[in-house]
């Protein structure tokens, strides 16, 4: 037999997410790994994640999700090495970024991206996004606001398990 559809079927249940940070989040510590707190939704199908009170994703279907943060520091932040980790469950799990060992070498208006697969158990299991930035003692800020020059993190399912 042929199956013929009036319209395209719908896939239901795909969890997809992004959030960004929604204005500058200061006062940043210096060589200290600190949580982001993303508070503006962009998207969230399934409502997973949580903008007012953890700044966390806490996906309700297991499998393996595909994840991408991003720090961004803005013109106003001196560092000489930035960091953007994705924590499963209070452990970094991906991390990425960039540092200079080079003396009275620094990085202005930079940018750490991370990205990868993590298997949720649909119940339990959340991620967050960290920043690290290493000012020389200053506090620092993470970027907020609109557009490509914001922090950020984004998530989709991939597979799901049993």
């Amino acid at each position: 037999g042929v199956v013929t559809f009036s319209q395209i079927p719908k896939v239901t249940n795909h969890p997809a997410f992004s959030v960004r940070l929604g204005s500058n989040q200061g006062s940043v510590s210096d060589a200290t790994a600190t949580k982001v707190e993303l508070d503006t939704v962009e998207f969230d199908v399934g409502n997973y994640f949580d903008e007012s009170t953890n700044y966390r994703y806490t996906p309700q279907i297991a499998g393996y999700y595909f994840f991408t943060g991003k720090i961004d520091l803005g013109s106003s932040v001196v560092t000489t090495a930035i960091y953007a980790q994705v924590n499963k469950n209070d452990a970094t799990t991906l991390v990425a970024g960039v540092a200079n060992s080079a003396t009275n070498s620094e990085f202005r208006d930079t940018i750490a991206e991370v990205s990868g697969l993590i298997h949720m158990n649909g119940s339990s299991d959340y991620v967050e996004l960290f920043g690290y930035l290493n000012t020389g003692g200053s506090a620092g800020t993470f970027q907020g606001g609109t557009g490509y020059a914001s922090t950020t993190l984004s998530g989709f399912l991939v597979n799901r398990t049993a």
